[in-house]
């Protein structure tokens, strides 16, 4: 089972819904920009909050089991996904991607640079353009008579 890198990588903080919408509350979210955690044998970092885990607990658990390409290509890195909590006064965008056994848990971009890309990884396309596999439909035909019938595709559903 690969370790699993969950780096905080944006806060984001909407003042105009928290004092319409929240009940004040002691203690938002203490995490900082930046900051790393490694999940072990899919297990909840210490210091990672209980609602982030909720969300992110999932995808930690497709990664750290080899699964890649989630959602058809939507990320440069195959084996990494782009999540955010569920707070939506205050939500934190985390960055979370499954390790290689030689791989530090410094935070990364893009794809790895020490890792070539292996069968079923998404190539390398320029952004905003979409890999094939991951092409929406534009035939208007029936999904059996349109030309991606058949494909397959590798799809992890969280």
């Amino acid at each position: 089972m690969k370790r699993v890198r969950i780096t905080v990588i944006r806060k984001a903080h909407y003042p105009d819904l928290i004092e319409r919408y929240e009940n004040p509350i002691e203690e938002a979210c203490d995490l900082r920009e930046g900051q790393v955690f490694i999940a072990e044998r899919w297990q909840k970092p210490d210091g990672l909050c209980e609602s982030a885990w909720q969300t992110l607990s999932p995808f930690v658990m497709a990664l750290a089991h080899g699964a890649t390409n989630l959602y058809e290509g939507w990320m440069k890195n195959p084996a990494s996904a782009l999540l955010s909590c569920n707070d939506g006064f205050r939500p934190v965008s985390f960055l979370v991607e499954a390790l290689d056994e030689t791989e530090s848990a410094e935070p990364t971009s893009g794809r790895r640079p020490d890792r070539a890309p292996s069968k079923g990884d998404a190539p390398d396309t320029p952004p905003g353009s979409l890999p094939d596999a991951a092409a929406p439909e534009t035939t208007g035909d029936s999904p059996e008579k349109s030309p991606a019938a058949g494909r397959q595709t590798r799809r992890t559903d969280l």
